[in-house]
């Protein structure tokens, strides 16, 4: 029958489709360059043919038995089946060589790389991606990370290693090396590292301050490739380190230290990037007092301020990210010492200070083109919009919550000139809607449509970050003038959803309940959805937005799209398509109204902007994102929306 009849074309030794035919692209079609002729072409259309068929049957069995897993496997491999022989029809059977080259280059600058990701999968495709890949030793320069145990040593790691390590011909390595334990240095694995450290372009190493000391005599004046460094330190307390492992490298231009505190001797005057977590300061007054070439510079420091900076300028700094969670180090003594003449993206964050009138200090000293703020801090009235008064060239601004003075500072008007009017993004961290944001959002358009002036421009990105789910949709309720609804209408079909989320829910979230307690749970939960999702399908909506306010869509879409198993069994299957047969009831309505409509979740947590010439509006995919949201999280975000209210 047709469960055996597909099988057979999957698995057994057929001459009617396996022969001349190849059953997987991996093996023949990524070598094969020439189109197939027309016999070839009929028996493919033919298979293809056979398999749809297999596929509508195999779909009629699963609505009549949505549990059974052995329907699942085989629609599964029928659509494999298809894929495989549809693509057996494409204009090209193997990828040029220079498009290897290509993708073989974007795996070896993989950031996250491990032994059963590429290079070792890609590399292995066909035949003639391996010949490409052992002829481009860049790609095997990334040693996938490993962490060592001085309890395992590594035997069968060790292979594959010496293996990539002949691979990789003399290029740079990569190496990514951590251990929770002291006294790793002896580690054959990391003795085999040693012996390839003037290799080494990239170190990533989280280590003991004991293990990093004992590398000093093992590749000190031996890293002569070495160009990023970073290091995670864990020193014992109160005692007095000093790290010099790598104060000669001539190649070393970018590092990154997380340690409480060492005496790090580095080559400090040819540093390009340095970014470093401490408790104390370890490096940053080296930086500033010698590293004439450093461009970017990170500092995020739970430091008590016992120094005062001297008063110098750092020429070179475009990029300059500063965090402090001490109460007592505001960072103020660190930004009036500064003058940043380059400066183009400036980032301080600070919980227990206001640092605007620092901040204005340094801009103002500097001259600098400023194209990038990002500033939380307490507030301050006025505050961020005086900022912006002396940054006419920032096109990017991050904040907290604008009070309304700010918001309505930023308002433009015909004849007045704009607070910052090359402003192109703007993210604000809310904890609560601000109404006035779309008027000005609205006025910032206008202006720039009207006046068509080159110094004046329409903001492209207005994004707002909440504390949780909660306080997003409430927000959204608020800018879109969704609440201001008939109440007692808008609390019984928000009753409505709430039922119904809970029920899902709750079978979805279900604990290590035995087997009873799933039957009662899938009874209940089958009646009690029965009930509502009727009450939804006799009533018809008016106004599209008591479905807004009410937060309904977000859940049928979501459970439309929920496989069959993770909904109640007895009519899991109905409820799915009973889901989406009311979105698509409802899908006219909001069609209609999503020219009114501006802001788009993106995610739980954030509201997007949606402008009236944004391209989303001009296909339904991009509609339908507006209505529904994007990566909304399923129905695991309802279970933390409810355990949240």
């Amino acid at each position: 029958m047709g469960k055996l009849k597909i099988l057979s074309k999957l698995g057994r030794q057929s001459s009617e489709l396996s022969s001349p035919l190849p059953s997987s692209l991996t093996s023949h079609s990524c070598a094969y360059n020439g189109q197939p002729n027309s016999s070839q072409v009929a028996r493919i259309l033919n298979a293809i043919r056979g398999a749809e068929n297999e596929v509508g049957e195999v779909v009629q069995q699963m609505q009549n038995n949505p549990d059974d897993k052995g329907l699942r496997r085989q629609y599964i491999m029928c659509v494999h089946f298809l894929e495989i022989h549809k693509g057996l029809l494409a204009p090209v059977h193997r990828l040029p060589d220079e498009i290897l080259v290509h993708i073989l280059h974007f795996c070896a600058i993989d950031p996250d790389p491990c032994w059963t990701n590429p290079p070792w999968v890609v590399a292995h495709v066909s035949r003639k991606w391996r010949v490409v890949a052992l002829s481009f030793p860049t790609i095997w320069g990334v040693v996938p990370p490993v962490k060592i145990s001085m309890k395992d040593k590594g035997k069968k790691f060790i292979l594959r290693l010496m293996e990539l390590l002949r691979r990789s011909g003399e290029q740079p390595l990569s190496i990514h090396i951590s251990s929770n334990e002291d006294n790793v240095v002896d580690h054959p694995i990391v003795q085999i590292l040693i012996t390839h450290c003037a290799r080494w372009r990239t170190a990533v190493m989280k280590l003991s301050v004991g293990d990093l000391q004992a590398l000093t005599p093992l590749i000190r004046r031996r890293l002569s490739s070495l160009y990023s460094l970073k290091l995670a330190v864990r020193v014992p307390h109160d005692e007095d380190c000093v790290l010099g492992s790598f104060s000669i490298a001539p190649k070393l231009r970018e590092v990154e230290i997380d340690c409480s505190w060492v005496r790090l001797l580095l080559p400090w005057e040819q540093l390009t990037k340095y970014v470093e977590q401490s408790t104390n300061p370890t490096g940053v007054i080296q930086v500033f007092s010698v590293s004439c070439e450093i461009s970017y510079l990170s500092y995020c420091t739970r430091a008590t301020p016992f120094f005062r900076f001297r008063p110098m300028t750092l020429a070179n700094i475009t990029t300059f990210d500063l965090n402090f969670h001490n109460p007592r180090a505001s960072g103020a003594s660190m930004l009036e010492s500064l003058t940043l003449p380059a400066l183009t993206d400036l980032r301080v964050r600070s919980s227990h200070g206001s640092l605007v009138d620092d901040l204005i200090d340094v801009i103002r000293r500097s001259k600098c083109p400023l194209q990038k703020l990002s500033i939380h801090t307490l507030p301050m009235e006025g505050g961020l919009t005086k900022i912006l008064l002396f940054t006419s060239s920032l096109t990017e601004f991050h904040c907290n919550d604008l009070i309304e003075d700010d918001m309505e500072r930023l308002l433009a008007i015909p004849g007045f000139p704009s607070v910052a009017p090359r402003l192109r993004k703007l993210v604000i961290q809310s904890d609560s809607p601000i109404k006035e944001l779309n008027d000005m959002i609205i006025s910032r358009h206008a202006m720039a449509d009207v006046t068509n002036d080159v110094g004046s421009v329409a903001p492209a990105s207005f994004t707002l970050n909440f504390a949780g789910p909660i306080e997003c949709f409430e927000a959204q309720c608020v800018l879109e003038g969704w609440n201001s609804l008939d109440k007692a209408l808008g609390d019984v079909i928000t009753g409505w959803r709430k039922n119904i989320e809970r029920e899902f829910v709750t079978w979805v979230t279900r604990s290590q309940a035995n087997t009873w307690d799933k039957a009662l749970m899938s009874v209940r939960a089958t009646h009690l959805l029965g009930v509502e999702f009727r009450t939804l399908e006799t009533y018809d909506f008016l106004d599209v937005k008591y479905i807004y306010s009410s937060g309904i869509h977000h859940l049928m879409n979501e459970v439309g799209n929920t496989t069959v198993g993770a909904l109640p069994r007895a009519e899991g299957y109905n409820f799915r398509e009973r889901a989406r047969a009311l979105v698509e009831k409802w899908k006219p309505l909001l069609l209609a109204d999503v020219h009114k409509r501006h802001w788009m979740r993106r995610g739980p947590t954030t509201l997007e902007y949606v402008p009236d010439s944004s391209t989303l509006r001009h296909s339904k995919t991009g509609m339908l994102s507006i209505i529904f949201g994007v990566n909304m999280g399923g129905l695991d975000a309802y279970r933390v929306l409810q355990n949240a209210m």
